[in-house]
């Protein structure tokens, strides 16, 4: 899902606190395919939600075209509106995992499966912001983000 979408962003383009579109038009007229009134960062959101809940695997995926931990940080404040962290880590993980058929290598951290270990700076269950402070990162077995 690219549940973001519509959802203006600050801070990506400019940092003149004006929201732009994801492609850094201004937003809400330059949504593209959008009726451009906004209405699209509404429908995102609790089209998520009710597929979610009707059983429906959500993965977690973007287009977009800039620095990609602002794209994730967009991402996270958006799925932040209608998922508990709880969900948010299945959809993150497992049910990424699932819908690139890779659950059987990815998607948790046990034995048999391959893993790239992301160590964070508070607790990824008190919110999404903790995401995005990572301490230390091991990518095939090799540390390659130090910062304790």
């Amino acid at each position: 899902m690219t549940i973001g979408f519509g959802a203006p962003v600050f801070g990506v383009f400019a940092n003149d606190d004006k929201p732009r579109f994801r492609d850094g038009k201004d937003w809400p007229s330059g949504i593209v395919d959008g009726v451009r009134l906004g209405e699209e960062a509404g429908y995102m959101i609790v089209n998520a939600r009710t597929l979610f809940d009707a059983g429906v695997i959500l993965g977690y995926c973007t287009d977009t075209v800039y620095d990609a931990v602002a794209g994730l940080e967009h991402e996270l404040k958006s799925m932040n509106v209608v998922f508990s962290t709880i969900d948010m880590v299945k959809i993150m993980g497992p049910n990424t995992a699932s819908y690139i058929q890779m659950q059987d290598q990815l998607g948790a951290l046990e034995a048999g499966k391959l893993a790239d270990i992301v160590l964070l700076a508070g607790d990824p269950l008190e919110g999404y912001w903790n995401w995005l402070k990572a301490k230390v990162v091991v990518k095939q077995g090799k540390v390659v983000v130090d910062k304790r």
